[in-house]
Protein backbone atom coordinates (compact mmCIF):
# COMPACT_ATOMS: atom_id res chain seq x y z
CA UNK A 1 0.00 0.00 0.00
CA UNK A 2 1.49 3.33 -1.09
CA UNK A 3 1.39 6.20 1.40
CA UNK A 4 0.17 9.61 0.25
CA UNK A 5 3.07 12.03 0.34
CA UNK A 6 1.40 15.32 -0.59
CA UNK A 7 -2.00 16.66 0.37
CA UNK A 8 -3.26 19.63 -1.62
CA UNK A 9 -4.66 22.40 0.57
CA UNK A 10 -5.61 25.95 -0.30
CA UNK A 11 -4.01 28.09 2.41
CA UNK A 12 -4.62 31.52 0.98
CA UNK A 13 -8.04 31.68 -0.70
CA UNK A 14 -8.62 34.85 -2.71
CA UNK A 15 -12.06 36.36 -2.13
CA UNK A 16 -12.09 39.63 -4.09
CA UNK A 17 -10.89 41.65 -1.09
CA UNK A 18 -7.82 39.59 -0.29
CA UNK A 19 -6.03 38.41 -3.42
CA UNK A 20 -3.03 36.25 -2.67
CA UNK A 21 0.02 36.20 -4.96
CA UNK A 22 3.72 35.27 -4.96
CA UNK A 23 3.89 32.30 -2.52
CA UNK A 24 7.03 31.12 -0.75
CA UNK A 25 7.48 28.02 1.41
CA UNK A 26 10.16 26.82 3.86
CA UNK A 27 10.54 24.06 6.46
CA UNK A 28 12.26 24.51 9.83
CA UNK A 29 14.49 21.98 11.61
CA UNK A 30 11.59 20.47 13.59
CA UNK A 31 9.45 19.98 10.46
CA UNK A 32 7.29 23.10 10.86
CA UNK A 33 6.25 24.43 7.44
CA UNK A 34 5.97 28.19 6.93
CA UNK A 35 4.04 29.57 3.94
CA UNK A 36 4.20 33.25 2.93
CA UNK A 37 2.57 35.38 0.24
CA UNK A 38 1.46 38.88 -0.67
CA UNK A 39 -2.14 39.90 -0.02
CA UNK A 40 -3.14 42.44 -2.64
CA UNK A 41 -6.22 44.21 -1.33
CA UNK A 42 -9.16 44.61 -3.74
CA UNK A 43 -7.17 43.71 -6.88
CA UNK A 44 -4.91 41.13 -8.50
CA UNK A 45 -3.11 43.90 -10.35
CA UNK A 46 0.65 44.37 -9.97
CA UNK A 47 -0.12 48.05 -9.27
CA UNK A 48 -2.06 47.29 -6.07
CA UNK A 49 -2.01 50.24 -3.68
CA UNK A 50 -2.16 48.04 -0.57
CA UNK A 51 0.02 44.93 -0.62
CA UNK A 52 0.50 43.19 2.71
CA UNK A 53 2.61 40.21 3.79
CA UNK A 54 0.76 37.22 5.26
CA UNK A 55 1.82 33.77 6.41
CA UNK A 56 0.50 30.49 7.77
CA UNK A 57 2.35 27.78 9.67
CA UNK A 58 1.91 24.07 10.20
CA UNK A 59 3.75 22.07 12.82
CA UNK A 60 4.83 18.52 11.98
CA UNK A 61 1.69 16.32 11.82
CA UNK A 62 -0.44 19.36 12.75
CA UNK A 63 -2.95 21.54 10.92
CA UNK A 64 -2.37 24.81 9.13
CA UNK A 65 -3.05 27.99 11.08
CA UNK A 66 -5.31 30.60 9.55
CA UNK A 67 -3.39 33.16 7.47
CA UNK A 68 -1.88 35.82 9.72
CA UNK A 69 -0.80 39.29 8.61
CA UNK A 70 2.87 39.97 9.33
CA UNK A 71 3.13 43.41 7.71
CA UNK A 72 0.24 45.75 6.94
CA UNK A 73 -0.03 49.51 6.77
CA UNK A 74 -2.31 51.66 4.61
CA UNK A 75 -0.45 53.08 1.61
CA UNK A 76 2.66 50.91 2.09
CA UNK A 77 3.70 48.11 -0.25
CA UNK A 78 5.34 45.07 1.33
CA UNK A 79 6.83 43.23 -1.64
CA UNK A 80 7.79 39.65 -0.85
CA UNK A 81 11.21 38.24 -1.59
CA UNK A 82 12.71 34.89 -0.71
CA UNK A 83 12.08 32.91 2.42
CA UNK A 84 15.14 31.07 3.77
CA UNK A 85 15.69 28.76 6.74
CA UNK A 86 19.20 28.48 8.18
CA UNK A 87 19.54 24.89 9.42
CA UNK A 88 22.70 25.67 11.43
CA UNK A 89 21.06 28.32 13.64
CA UNK A 90 17.42 27.19 13.24
CA UNK A 91 16.56 30.72 12.08
CA UNK A 92 13.92 31.58 9.49
CA UNK A 93 14.09 34.68 7.30
CA UNK A 94 11.65 36.33 4.91
CA UNK A 95 13.00 39.24 2.86
CA UNK A 96 10.68 42.15 2.05
CA UNK A 97 10.94 45.50 0.30
CA UNK A 98 8.92 48.27 1.97
CA UNK A 99 7.93 51.39 0.04
CA UNK A 100 5.12 53.88 -0.23
CA UNK A 101 2.56 52.63 -2.73
CA UNK A 102 1.93 55.88 -4.54
CA UNK A 103 5.60 56.15 -5.51
CA UNK A 104 6.01 52.73 -7.09
CA UNK A 105 4.79 53.45 -10.61
CA UNK A 106 5.53 57.15 -11.15
CA UNK A 107 7.77 58.30 -13.96
CA UNK A 108 10.05 60.92 -12.42
CA UNK A 109 13.22 62.71 -13.39
CA UNK A 110 16.37 61.96 -11.40
CA UNK A 111 16.00 65.27 -9.52
CA UNK A 112 12.31 64.58 -8.76
CA UNK A 113 13.21 61.09 -7.58
CA UNK A 114 15.84 62.43 -5.15
CA UNK A 115 13.37 64.98 -3.74
CA UNK A 116 10.67 62.32 -3.40
CA UNK A 117 13.11 59.98 -1.60
CA UNK A 118 14.02 62.80 0.80
CA UNK A 119 10.33 63.51 1.55
CA UNK A 120 9.63 59.79 1.92
CA UNK A 121 12.43 59.38 4.48
CA UNK A 122 10.95 62.23 6.54
CA UNK A 123 7.47 60.70 6.30
CA UNK A 124 8.77 57.21 7.12
CA UNK A 125 10.65 58.48 10.18
CA UNK A 126 7.46 60.17 11.44
CA UNK A 127 5.61 56.86 10.97
CA UNK A 128 8.36 54.74 12.57
CA UNK A 129 8.79 52.86 9.27
CA UNK A 130 12.03 51.60 7.69
CA UNK A 131 11.84 51.98 3.92
CA UNK A 132 13.78 49.66 1.64
CA UNK A 133 14.84 46.10 2.20
CA UNK A 134 14.09 44.45 5.54
CA UNK A 135 14.23 40.92 6.80
CA UNK A 136 11.78 39.36 9.20
CA UNK A 137 13.54 36.89 11.48
CA UNK A 138 12.16 34.04 13.59
CA UNK A 139 14.15 31.78 15.92
CA UNK A 140 11.10 29.90 17.25
CA UNK A 141 9.83 28.11 14.12
CA UNK A 142 7.69 31.02 12.95
CA UNK A 143 5.76 31.66 16.16
CA UNK A 144 7.15 35.20 16.52
CA UNK A 145 8.95 37.57 14.14
CA UNK A 146 11.17 40.63 14.45
CA UNK A 147 12.03 43.08 11.70
CA UNK A 148 15.61 44.07 10.87
CA UNK A 149 16.78 46.62 8.31
CA UNK A 150 19.03 45.15 5.62
CA UNK A 151 21.98 47.45 5.02
CA UNK A 152 23.36 47.11 1.54
CA UNK A 153 25.98 49.02 -0.35
CA UNK A 154 24.85 50.22 -3.77
CA UNK A 155 26.64 48.78 -6.78
CA UNK A 156 27.94 51.53 -9.05
CA UNK A 157 29.01 50.65 -12.59
CA UNK A 158 29.37 52.21 -16.02
CA UNK A 159 26.83 51.10 -18.62
CA UNK A 160 27.97 50.26 -22.14
CA UNK A 161 26.60 53.66 -23.25
CA UNK A 162 28.95 55.40 -20.76
CA UNK A 163 26.24 56.35 -18.28
CA UNK A 164 26.97 55.70 -14.59
CA UNK A 165 24.37 53.40 -13.05
CA UNK A 166 23.70 52.90 -9.35
CA UNK A 167 21.93 49.65 -8.51
CA UNK A 168 20.70 48.29 -5.20
CA UNK A 169 19.37 44.87 -4.35
CA UNK A 170 15.64 44.28 -4.38
CA UNK A 171 14.04 41.12 -2.99
CA UNK A 172 11.19 41.03 -5.50
CA UNK A 173 9.26 37.92 -6.29
CA UNK A 174 9.39 34.49 -4.88
CA UNK A 175 12.58 32.59 -5.34
CA UNK A 176 13.59 29.65 -3.26
CA UNK A 177 16.22 30.32 -0.65
CA UNK A 178 18.78 27.55 -0.66
CA UNK A 179 21.38 27.00 2.05
CA UNK A 180 24.58 25.51 0.67
CA UNK A 181 26.84 23.07 2.52
CA UNK A 182 30.57 22.99 1.92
Amino acid sequence: KQREFFNEEILFKSDGISNYRIPSLITTNDGTVLAFCNDRKNTLDDHAVNTNLVYARKELNGKWTKPTTLLEREGVLYLIGSAVHDKETNTSFIFVNQKFAKDEFQKLTEEETKELEKQNQIKAKEMGLELGNVQLVSTDNGKTWKSEKVIEEPLVFTHINGKTITAVSFPHGCSHGVQLKH
